[in-house]
């Protein structure tokens, strides 16, 4: 991660070293380019999960049902539809899985989104709460599908993940104790990516002004 500039991202994402995290970690997007990538991936894995999963697959399936031919019927042909839609619901999710990245690299050049605004787009999707959980949920969830089925499971893992993103949205956040959470609440910390790096600079220039003094001491 440190290579391709995402350190920052992965510490926020995955809040494993929480004694590292720090507001102005959280506003350092030092790979705006590839993280914005990254962000339009998961997008486009949980739309074309949904729209591979929840309404191609039934929809296929209940065509190949009713137009089967009875004369060709076996014992085998509910099994053999159902699996031919699993089948087209995981190709789906791979073409969705292809063009994610493309879409989320060429995006900022063809709609004119200079870097700024691409580290401020980048950050908001950082502290946006419920869309965060959203991601760490279909990373989980759609490992434990393709783990169970490969890339059909997943389909259905990533469709887990998003009735779990709904049910934290209206119950789990606002009717229980939620029990892990980030280091920072959104309102805990900077407003935006400029304020962020305006604080770091700061800091910096204090540690290198406390270094002078120690060695001139």
């Amino acid at each position: 991660m440190r290579t391709l500039q995402m350190e920052e991202w992965f510490l926020n994402f995955t809040q494993f070293q929480r004694t590292a995290i720090t507001p102005e970690t959280v506003g350092t997007v030092s790979n705006p380019r590839l993280e914005y990538a990254l962000n339009t991936t998961f997008k486009s894995v949980q739309f074309s999960s949904f729209l591979g999963g929840c309404i191609v697959h039934p929809i296929y399936r209940i065509y190949k049902l009713v137009t089967r031919d009875p004369a060709k019927e076996t014992t085998n042909t509910t099994k053999i539809i159902r699996n031919a839609s699993r089948k087209l619901q995981g190709r789906i999710l791979l073409a969705g899985l292809a063009v994610g990245p493309i879409i989320g690299y060429l995006l900022p050049y063809f709609g004119g989104v200079k870097e700024p605004q691409l580290k401020q787009l980048c950050y908001e999707h950082r502290i946006s709460g419920d869309m965060l959980v959203w991601d760490r949920a279909t990373v989980t969830f759609g490992f434990v599908g393709w783990y169970w089925k490969r890339f059909q499971g997943m389909v259905d893992g990533v469709n887990l993940a998003l009735a779990y993103v709904i049910a934290y949205h209206y119950v789990i956040k606002t009717k229980t104790n939620v029990l892990l959470t980030d280091k920072f609440k959104p309102e805990e910390l900077h407003k935006t990516v400029e304020e962020a790096e305006q604080k770091t600079d700061y800091l910096k220039g204090q540690f290198k002004t406390k270094d002078l003094f120690v060695q001139k001491s």
